[in-house]
């Protein structure tokens, strides 16, 4: 019996994020496939509070300002993501207000 696969996968970068990770590769003397698995690994293996670090929020003037560019969900896929919502909702601990 084998073991799991490698996935394969394609992704888009903005030119100046493309061109930081070609830096980085360069940088390092490594293919640029490595330097994507090793961030990956090290993003979705850090805590959430970690991660809404790096991915600092954003105003919604700079949301309207990027939006034609951002993927949009297909109505089916909305539907999910919306029960998704709900459920997590349920399942979330009741939030205690910071003042009690």
């Amino acid at each position: 019996m084998s073991g799991p696969k490698d996935s394969h996968l394609t992704i888009r970068l903005p030119g100046p994020l493309s061109e930081a990770l070609d830096a980085e590769a360069d940088r390092r003397g490594v293919a640029r496939s490595q330097v994507v698995r090793e961030a990956v690994a090290t993003y979705v293996a850090a805590p959430l509070s970690a991660r809404r670090a790096i991915v600092p929020p954003i105003t919604a003037a700079q949301l309207a300002e990027r939006w034609h560019d951002l993927p949009h969900l297909s109505a089916h896929d909305a539907e999910l993501f919306a029960v998704d919502v709900a459920c997590a909702r349920e399942d979330a601990p009741p939030r205690v207000p910071e003042w009690e």
